[in-house]
């Protein structure tokens, strides 16, 4: 199944859900099933590595279904690595420095320019 993003942003107050599912199934769902299928079929003593998103520091208007999103990505982070832990796994992530893609450049420059100079 294909999800495409048609409008990534949007104030709380005008958000509907048809914007919001596929923010869902693409950024929450699949690290969802990601990292159950890792706690299956790693071995003991394996790592697992992660990104996440900055996007979750800055507070951006109109990013708070996409925050969310990242941030429940964290979570699971956080917890998949206590439930692990006792084998031996452990997880690792990172966030990278924004990227210039079309995303970037039309929705959160236009709003917080200084951010990312």
């Amino acid at each position: 199944m294909e999800f495409k993003i048609d409008r990534p942003t949007a104030n709380l107050e005008v958000s509907r859900s048809s914007y919001n599912v596929p923010l869902f199934q693409i950024n929450l769902k699949g690290i969802f099933r990601g990292l159950k299928e890792a706690a299956t079929l790693l071995h003991n003593n394996g790592r697992v590595i992660s990104f996440y998103a900055s996007v979750t520091r800055l507070m951006l208007p109109t990013y708070g279904v996409y925050s969310a999103t990242k941030a429940a990505v964290e979570q699971l982070k956080w917890v998949f690595a206590k439930e692990i832990a006792a084998r031996g796994l452990t997880v690792n992530s990172f966030s990278s420095e924004p990227t210039n893609t079309d995303l970037f450049l039309d929705c959160k420059v236009v709003q917080c320019p200084n951010h990312y100079n």
